[in-house]
């Protein structure tokens, strides 16, 4: 009995539902370094590691920082938002002028909105918002212009 657990728990689990035979495989490098390759972002700025009680993901003045780990089917959508606060330092200076700018709640609305503009399915921010105002889609929209 007991070498029969022992085998079992050796099998691997059966493949998740996105990950049934003939269905394309989410591949966490290939998502990254596509979604970095897709918006033009130089890859010296941004490193996968611990990102701690922040979330998945971490903008500052020198770069952004992608939690190891982001489930791979969100990969591309928290390296978006975050390069999305990528341009708000590009376009203020500064992460710091950035949030006085727009104000510390907006930053990562107006983030998420540019995201979902550039193709994010992933926007807890919007989501919890109840959606993008005509304000965070106008400075949104300048973000995307910033690239």
């Amino acid at each position: 009995m007991a070498a029969l657990t022992t085998v079992a728990l050796l099998l691997p689990p059966p493949p998740a539902a996105s990950q049934t035979p003939g269905a394309p495989r989410c591949t966490w490098a290939t998502e990254y370094n596509r979604t970095l390759d897709e918006l033009g972002e130089d890859r010296a700025l941004w490193r996968v590691g611990d990102v701690p009680d922040t979330g998945w993901g971490e903008a500052s003045d020198e770069g952004a920082v992608v939690d190891a780990l982001v489930p791979c089917r969100y990969v591309a959508d928290v390296v978006r938002h975050e390069h999305m606060h990528l341009q708000q330092v590009r376009q203020f200076g500064s992460g710091r002028f950035a949030a006085f700018v727009l104000g510390a709640d907006r930053i990562e609305i107006v983030a998420d909105c540019a995201s979902l503009l550039a193709g994010s399915r992933y926007t807890p921010y919007v989501d919890s918002a109840g959606g993008c105002s005509e304000r965070d889609l106008r400075d949104a929209r300048q973000l995307l212009r910033e690239r």
